[in-house]
């Protein structure tokens, strides 16, 4: 039921940001990405992609507007991320944010950025994610690489 949502957010916010990440081809090569940027302190500028009327907000209003639309960025991206790896929506009615589970291990992505967002040892969890994403990605595809090809006779 959420799944299809959340993925058209989430490419909907990867044609937002793709000319500043022209090389992320997978939802969580864009993640990873944006996790960096964010650390790197370019929050600013990956809201105003998503968001170009941010350019227009008064000065003492665009810092909480900018952190609002980064967490709504970060949250779809990484949902996004996770259930290319397999996760799965759960019934989330009473959680703080929406629950996917991911190899047993029960995800809140809206509540880690909320976290990652107010404290910036929490944001470091999202670099550890971004890398344990992007690990689970590069062990896929070793996996196919391994695989020895398909056997085929030529056609006469």
């Amino acid at each position: 039921m959420f799944r299809p949502a959340i993925v058209a957010l989430a490419e909907k916010v990867a044609r937002s940001l793709a000319p500043l990440h022209p090389d992320a081809r997978t939802p969580t090569q864009l993640f990873a990405g944006v996790v960096r940027a964010v650390a790197a302190g370019n929050l600013p500028t990956i809201a105003r992609y998503v968001e170009p009327a941010l350019d227009g907000v008064p000065h003492p209003q665009h810092y909480p507007l900018v952190t609002l639309v980064g967490a709504g960025v970060l949250t779809a991206l990484f949902e996004h991320a996770l259930i290319e790896h397999g996760a799965e929506v759960e019934a989330s009615l009473g959680e703080p944010s929406l629950v996917l589970t991911l190899d047993a291990e029960r995800v809140l992505p809206g509540e880690l950025v909320a976290a990652a967002m107010k404290d910036e040892a929490k944001a470091h969890a999202m670099l550890v994610w971004a890398e344990r994403l992007e690990s689970l990605a590069a062990s896929k595809l070793l996996e196919v690489s391994d695989t020895p090809p398909a056997l085929h006779t030529p056609a006469p």
